[in-house]
């Protein structure tokens, strides 16, 4: 009976191995985790491409609007299944020239050699350095238009959008998911 009254008396206590503004803190924590991990989870990024163009010397009749400029293109040939005709892209007339939004309106068939190039857009020479290679070519039409015979010739930068991914991918290990 006084085993049974001792125990009785005995209280079980806990260490007190965390306070109670710590503990609430780590739960926050871990549930401000769990919203940035949702997040990384659907949020997806924009992959970019940059290309070399030109501005043609003569008018393509792609573009049937008066008020929009024309601008050829070249991006490598291993991108051919990735361009589209949706994507705006930005555009830089020259290092240090004025920059300008672009939308593709028509995807070349095919992958064409920079001799081809020349003599399909007749692009003189000039053009050289701008085609070095295979490429796709995209025709570009360039709102708010620039005047053509200005730049005409000229080597246009471009930085192209042709495609998204999720940020998790980025973190090494978890690309797969």
């Amino acid at each position: 009976a006084l085993q049974q009254y001792i125990q009785k008396q005995e209280k079980h206590v806990l260490p007190r191995l965390v306070s109670p503004p710590t503990f609430i803190f780590y739960w926050a924590l871990l549930g401000f985790l769990f919203i940035i991990c949702c997040f990384a989870w659907w949020e997806e990024i924009p992959i970019y491409v940059t290309g070399s163009g030109i501005v043609p010397e003569h008018g393509l009749s792609v573009t049937s609007k008066p008020n929009e400029a024309t601008v050829l293109v070249f991006l490598p040939a291993n991108l051919s299944s990735r361009a589209r005709v949706e994507p705006s892209m930005q555009l830089q007339i020259g290092i240090t020239g004025p920059t300008f939004t672009g939308r593709v309106k028509k995807v070349e068939p095919g992958i064409i050699s920079p001799a081809e190039v020349y003599t399909r857009y007749q692009i003189g020479r000039s053009g050289a350095q701008v085609i070095t290679q295979p490429s796709i070519v995209l025709i570009v039409g360039v709102r708010p238009p620039f005047s053509s015979h200005v730049y005409a010739g000229s080597i246009v930068h471009a930085r192209v959008q042709i495609g998204s991914r999720r940020v998790l991918s980025l973190l090494s290990g978890l690309d797969g998911l």
